[in-house]
């Protein structure tokens, strides 16, 4: 069996009518509980690669709560895990799902709670590809939730989204597009695409595969190029302040892009980063001090303040932007142009 660092094997955890066992990643704040090995073998190289890379990112965060992710292949286990999980809301005072949330779970293949952070996932009906992107999609979903709030609420829609498809670009090798949004589900293009509707045909993918997204992405850099401007919709801000309701399917590649623009350990920001992007010789290489993923650790810091654990998604949306660009030195308009240039230098082409 695969096993990343810092991974501890529990075993059994509860029983009947199958035994249950569970990995625990201490570093990555993840228990990972499961009930064949044949769901173990499939999951554990993935969970390896997600973990490590949460472990590099987020340094250890005293007391946090750790994230449960059961992936199962039965239903009953599913039903008789809301005692369990009872028992654990009731330790950290706060209510519980009620029963049509497991049901939902096996209607649907998956769903999470925030807080405590917990994500079940049914593998009947589903293939190997298709659970194990929903478990490191909801995994990556959970963890970047508690890094930009203490109890995983109010968090914005595209760090959500753009974090948890960073996971599963990493560690799934063939993953599957998931389409949860109300908007990004919708038949017409205009209300499925968004600000997106009118560039390329590359964007006209229905499944939001996430093999897919850098060619989306390519194509919207050459359109806005053309065009000579990004209007106001289409600007970064726009996207960070884009509701669960409002989120439609091009925004899974745009939040993707933009995730992985600032969690970038390569590239400069401010004047550093207008220097090279005048400079047609430079490469990202090697990973510098002065970086777009160093400037966003204090902002999550900052945004996981007890104060603030009851920020709507609006408000920590404009508290993000605001501390982002404080931090940064940068107009809105700076790191947009600095965005251009990292999806021609520096985005991701797997």
């Amino acid at each position: 069996m695969f096993l990343a660092s810092g991974c501890i094997w529990l075993g059994a955890f509860f029983a009947p009518p199958q035994e249950i066992d569970s990995l625990v990643f201490p570093e990555a704040n993840l228990e990972f509980y499961y009930d064949s090995k044949s769901i173990s073998k499939v999951l554990a190289k993935p969970i390896g690669i997600a973990t490590d890379y949460v472990s590099s990112s987020f340094p250890p965060i005293g007391g946090l709560e750790p994230i449960r992710l059961l992936v199962l292949e039965s239903s009953e286990e599913i039903l008789a895990y809301q005692k369990t999980f009872d028992e654990i809301c009731a330790a950290n005072k706060v209510p519980g799902p009620d029963l049509s949330f497991y049901k939902s779970v096996i209607a649907r293949g998956s769903g999470l709670w925030t807080f405590p952070p917990m994500a079940i996932v049914y593998t009947k009906g589903q293939g190997k590809s298709a659970y194990a992107t929903r478990a490191i999609h909801d995994y990556g979903a959970l963890r970047i939730s508690m890094a930009a709030s203490q109890q995983a609420y109010g968090v914005p829609e595209f760090l959500i989204e753009g974090f948890a498809g960073m996971l599963v670009r990493r560690a799934i090798k063939k993953p599957v597009g998931l389409v949860s949004h109300v908007g990004a589900v919708e038949g017409e293009r205009v209300h499925g695409w968004g600000v997106f509707a009118g560039i390329g045909n590359s964007l006209n993918d229905h499944s939001n595969h996430p093999g897919n997204w850098a060619t989306s992405m390519k194509t919207v850099r050459k359109a806005w190029e053309k065009q000579g401007e990004v209007l106001p919709e289409e600007e970064i801000d726009s996207l960070v302040r884009r509701s669960k309701v409002s989120f439609v399917r091009a925004d899974y590649a745009y939040a993707w892009a933009v995730c992985e623009f600032l969690f970038e350990t390569k590239f400069p920001y401010a004047e550093a980063a207008v220097a090279v992007s005048e400079d047609k010789r430079w490469k990202p290489e090697l990973e510098i001090k002065e970086s777009r993923f160093e400037l966003l650790r204090p902002v999550l810091v900052t945004l996981r303040a007890k104060k603030l654990r009851t920020l709507e998604a609006s408000e920590r949306a404009e508290l993000f932007l605001e501390l982002l660009y404080k931090e940064s030195g940068e107009t809105p308009a700076q790191m947009q142009t600095a965005f251009l240039f990292w999806l021609k230098r520096g985005m991701p082409k797997k």
